[in-house]
């Protein structure tokens, strides 16, 4: 099935909250499997989020001595970060997972926020 990177980014939350609740075992195993190949697809999401800091971050220097210097996007470079960003997350990623329903999830009580981040994951 088709996603896109966009669905796993903002559905990684959600995903790893709802696998450590105890679910029905055909449900975990699904979930289990989808949980695997999404953190294949994040890390590679970080590794390009991370170039793209890299790209144009600029260093920060801590307020408080002893701390570590970092890179960070300042205003200025905001909106070509964020285009090159979005530009990621809109890629497709095709998986082999189908949908699965409400109903495997049993009684499990589940959020609106994570139900919404989980959405292209689950049908009714």
């Amino acid at each position: 099935m088709k996603f896109t990177l966009k669905d796993f980014y903002f559905a990684r939350a959600a995903l790893s909250n709802l696998i450590q609740k105890d679910l029905p075992v055909k449900a975990a195993y699904r979930l289990g499997k989808l949980a695997k190949k999404a953190e294949s697809l994040l890390k590679d999401i970080e590794v390009h989020r991370l170039q793209l800091i890299e790209k144009y971050g600029e260093e920060v220097k801590p307020e408080q001595e002893g701390e570590a210097s970092y890179k960070a996007v300042l205003p200025p470079k905001q909106p070509e970060f964020e285009k090159e960003m979005t530009a990621l997350l809109d890629e497709p990623a095709e998986i082999d997972y189908e949908p699965m329903s409400l109903d495997m999830l049993g009684s499990l009580q589940i959020s609106a926020s994570e139900l919404v981040a989980l959405e292209p994951f689950l049908k009714e």
